[in-house]
């Protein structure tokens, strides 16, 4: 994966998929990862699809949120395998967090991650006890 801090495009697979910030539901859909993406979410004006990609030898889950045609944010997070419900725990969580933290250090150097086409955080949400990169488009491009 590669994030253009300047243009905000997203490499999912290296020499892959590149979903820049004004691309729209239909391209993502006739694209090779939107057609074999899942849809996951479909209500009045969104929809959310989500695939799988690796970076190295980890599995990541990709979810991308269309407003109308419009690419609204994605979120993305990476999978640990044998992770249920049943043995979650927070500290688990925190650590899944820490490894987006150092993800996202990797890729652009030390935050906050503010551009002029919107923002990138790595986020801890206590109430759905879940972590992930979260990329928000600005609505005016």
């Amino acid at each position: 994966m590669k994030i253009d801090p300047q243009t905000g495009e997203i490499e999912v697979e290296e020499g892959g998929f590149v979903i820049h910030p004004d691309i729209s539901l239909d391209e993502f859909l006739a694209s090779p990862s939107g057609a074999n993406a899942r849809l996951v979410v479909k209500s009045h004006q969104y929809s959310t699809y989500s695939f799988t990609f690796k970076i190295g030898m980890s599995l990541f889950g990709l979810s991308i949120v269309f407003a109308s045609q419009k690419l609204d944010s994605l979120r993305i997070e990476k999978f640990n395998s044998g992770s249920t419900w049943g043995n979650w725990s927070e500290a688990h969580e925190l650590e899944r967090k820490n490894e987006h933290d150092h993800l996202l250090v990797s890729f652009l150097g030390t935050p906050p991650y503010k551009f002029l086409w919107g923002e990138i955080v790595s986020i801890y949400d206590p109430r759905s006890g879940s972590s992930n990169i979260s990329i928000q488009y600005r609505k005016a491009r």
